[in-house]
Parts: structure tokens; C-alpha cells; sequence
């Protein structure tokens, strides 16, 4: 789930890929995607993802129009090719409140490695009434100078400046604090927000609202939840106020 969080109203959600292997159990990404990429499987597992999630989106009454709420995809550079764009971009120009509800995420990294192809994507998709993020903002090669360079309508912190702010030491601290304070006042100028993922304790969630930071995810709010168990969640969390979530108690599932 991701949280307003000066409001602490749920704003939407980020769809997650695990696989349930009969062997070892549920798998996080770290175990399968390289192995996905280098046999050539990134592109139908990519377009599997997007195609699911479009899907749950259409049929979850947790994102229906007047929720407001969006749900996020991660994008790999592997399936952007330009027969899965001109799909997408046609199935988006189709079905307008869909494109609405989605934001795409492609990690900084990839991105700057591939700026000319991402450039033109973004466009395309952009113009659908869809929007994108870019993600893990803070890992690879970071500039605040290519913020104003492309498109996106989201910066998402990585989860290492979050713990920084709680877990590092002193200097850690204030580099972290240093870094989330420029991208939130360049990003305001611009028109971007920023979501910040990682948030696990009041004090983080304190210091990032002072910052300016207007959106945010982590274990402080939910851990990954089942596509079903979402619309519970999400009406749960809601039907909580904001005095009552304290500390031990903000996770309402």
C-alpha cells in the first residue's frame, strides 16, 4: 500500500511479483528475475505482470474510480519493446479511467542507461492519462539535474535513505537528510511528487512530513499483502483516525 501521509489516507498500491516454488516456498524477486532476464523470460513475465494487474485492477472494487486510488507496475527495460508499447498504449487510449489509475515505475537506473527509448515511452504514455514514476531514486545515477529532464510525476526514494534516517549514524543521517531535502524542494518546483518507500517508525514518518515528503510506503503502515486481502486492508486502515494510530498501532492489519 501507499499512504498520504499527512492525511494517512490510502492513496494506492504497489503490485508485487513473488513466485510460489513446490521446493522452497515463496520467492522473492531477488531469487528468479536475474534468471528470467539472462533465459530471455523477462519479457513475457514482464508483460504477464502488467496484464494481471490490469486485470485486478478492472475487477478490485479497492480501485474503482471514486476511490481515487492508483496501483503501480514496475516496468523492465527487456519487455519495452516497441510491439508491447503500441499494445499498451492502445489498450490505454481505449479505456481512458483505466490509464487514469495506473503509474508505471521504471528504476533510475534503467533509465539512464536507456534514455532515448524511455524518453519516447514516457511520452506515449503519458499522453494515455497514465503517469510514471521513477523508482529507487538515490541507488544509481542519480543527478537532481535529470529530474527536470524527463516526464515523471513521481520520484520514489529508495528505502535506504528511510533507514538511514532512523538506523544510521549521525553523518549518515544528515547526508540522508540532506539529499531528501533538495530532491522535495527541486521536486516541488517542478510539480513531482515524491513518495518514500521504507517508512517502519513514527519518528522516520515525522522527520520525512517535515521535510515535505507527501507520500510514503512501508512496513509502519502493511507488509506486501495478497491482491484479495488489499480492499480489507485498505477499508481497515481507513475506518482507523489518525489520533488512534500510535506507534503499535498504525498497521491496521
Amino acid at each position: 500500500p501507499e499512504i498520504d501521509l499527512n492525511s494517512l489516507r490510502v492513496v494506492g498500491a504497489e503490485a508485487l511479483l513473488r513466485l510460489q516454488c513446490p521446493e522452497v516456498g515463496l520467492m522473492q524477486p531477488v531469487d528468479f528475475i536475474t534468471v528470467a532476464e539472462e533465459t530471455g523470460l523477462m519479457g513475457p513475465v514482464g508483460d504477464w505482470v502488467v496484464g494481471e494487474a490490469i486485470s485486478s485492477l478492472q475487477h478490485e472494487r479497492a480501485f474503482a474510480v471514486d476511490t481515487g486510488r492508483y496501483l503501480a507496475i514496475n516496468l523492465s527495460p527487456r519487455q519495452l519493446d516497441r510491439t508491447f508499447t503500441v499494445d499498451l498504449v492502445k489498450r490505454l487510449k481505449n479505456s481512458p479511467a483505466l490509464a487514469k489509475t495506473l503509474v508505471f515505475e521504471i528504476t533510475e537506473t534503467a533509465l539512464f542507461e536507456n534514455e532515448e527509448r524511455f524518453s519516447e515511452f514516457f511520452a506515449d504514455i503519458r499522453e494515455t492519462g497514465a503517469r510514471i514514476a521513477l523508482d529507487d531514486f538515490g541507488t544509481g545515477y542519480s543527478s537532481l539535474g535529470h529530474i527536470s529532464r524527463y516526464p515523471v510525476d513521481f520520484i520514489k526514494l529508495d528505502r535506504s535513505f528511510s533507514r538511514l534516517l532512523s538506523r544510521g549514524n549521525e553523518a549518515e543521517a544528515q547526508r540522508a537528510r540532506a539529499l531528501i531535502k533538495a530532491t522535495a524542494t527541486l521536486s516541488a518546483e517542478l510539480g513531482i511528487a515524491i513518495i518514500a518507500e521504507g517508512i517502519e517508525d513514527m519518528a522516520t514518518l515525522d522527520q520525512l512530513r517535515s521535510y515535505g515528503i507527501g507520500f510514503g510506503q512501508g512496513y509502519l503502515f502493511s507488509s506486501a499483502l495478497p491482491a484479495t486481502a488489499f480492499r480489507d486492508w485498505a477499508q481497515a486502515f481507513s475506518g482507523n483516525n489518525e489520533a488512534g494510530r500510535s506507534a503499535a498501532g498504525i498497521r491496521a492489519a
